[in-house]
């Protein structure tokens, strides 16, 4: 093995620990601190499975600028129904899983649409997975966290102009998603 694909290697690991701590951390904070959830209870398998997918998914998109559907959208089907019949702190009950995907995937497409393409469909497909979960702790975080990922993302993406960058440079967004996502987690637990 060359010394360039255990560094590549090395750096997909490091990016899929680093955005299941950044998103799993808020997640397990916000469920501590909202709900009264057993670890024995298997609730927690969701979050594992949610933590895990958004470590690898995070990890694809730096590495290939990808979010792929079929990680996503199966993470968003179980998440929907396990989230759906756990009640959560969410003041709508139930339904707090399927308006947070909704409000989220809704906000990510119309983006999609008026700019020309430039967010790609995987941010579209794992707007859902990311809504739902946010939706069972409060479905109007999802706003809050596409306001944290386009500043976040607005922020780097000027910083990358100023250093030089092309402006056709492409930049994968589902980083800003998952960073938006967990900022939005962290508000709803204060």
């Amino acid at each position: 093995m060359s010394s360039r694909t255990t560094g590549s290697s090395f750096r997909l690991v490091a990016w899929g620990v680093g955005g299941s701590l950044i998103v799993g951390t808020p997640l397990v904070v916000a469920t501590l601190r909202t709900t009264d959830q057993s670890w024995l209870s298997p609730f927690w398998a969701v979050w594992g499975l949610v933590i895990g997918v958004i470590g690898v998914l995070m990890a694809i998109d730096v590495d290939v600028q990808l979010l792929p559907r079929e990680l996503s959208l199966p993470a968003f089907a179980v998440s929907l129904v396990t989230l759906s019949i756990t009640e959560g702190p969410a003041e709508i009950g139930r339904w707090g899983p399927l308006l947070g995907a909704t409000l989220m995937t809704t906000v990510t497409l119309f983006l999609r649409l008026v700019s020309r393409g430039s967010l790609g469909m995987g941010d579209v497909l794992v707007s859902p997975l990311l809504g739902a979960v946010l939706g069972w702790f409060d479905p109007w975080a999802a706003l809050s966290a596409w306001l944290v990922a386009a500043i976040v993302g607005g922020s780097v993406a000027v910083v990358a102009l100023v250093r030089g960058a092309p402006r056709q440079s492409l930049v994968a967004y589902g980083p800003f998603l998952f960073v938006g996502t967990a900022v939005a987690l962290l508000g709803t637990a204060l």
